[in-house]
């Protein structure tokens, strides 16, 4: 790694209210609570978060799902989100779908990877229990 070169994406999620019951599937909102993710090159890897999840690289869904497009060598992650860990509002989902993206981004997977390979991808992970590709969030920014 080249000093001053280091490459760093910080990937922002929104809630969904596609958990919380019967018909909000059907009906899922964005909200206004968010999971951030910011990946940084450093040559060595590091997992920082306050959040009550895995710090273990292999169990930290964040990584696990980075590490389905690039491994997570070398890299420092910093999770931090608003979003509960339970209560149906899809921290889970949250937390794969922000690695999935730090990986693309970071790695101009773009053009090789669109939105709804991106979805197949999530939903092809064994991370996820349930994923339907019909809801991908337009929301999730970067």
């Amino acid at each position: 790694m080249t000093p001053g070169l280091a490459r760093r994406r910080v990937v922002r999620v929104p809630a969904s209210s596609a958990n919380l019951g019967p018909g909000f599937d059907v009906l899922a909102a964005a909200l206004a609570v968010h999971l951030e993710l910011e990946v940084r090159e450093t040559g060595t890897f590091a997992l920082h978060t306050e959040l009550a999840v895995s710090r273990v690289r292999e169990r930290n869904l964040v990584v696990r799902a980075f590490e389905r497009l690039h491994t997570a060598d070398g890299f420092e992650f910093t999770i931090r989100s608003d979003i509960p860990l339970s209560g149906g509002l899809g921290s889970s989902a949250a937390a794969v779908v922000a690695g999935l993206l730090a990986a693309d981004h970071l790695f101009e997977l773009g053009r090789q990877c669109r939105r709804r390979s991106r979805c197949r991808t999530l939903c092809s992970t064994s991370l996820t229990p349930r994923c339907s590709c019909s809801g991908w969030p337009a929301r999730i920014g970067t």
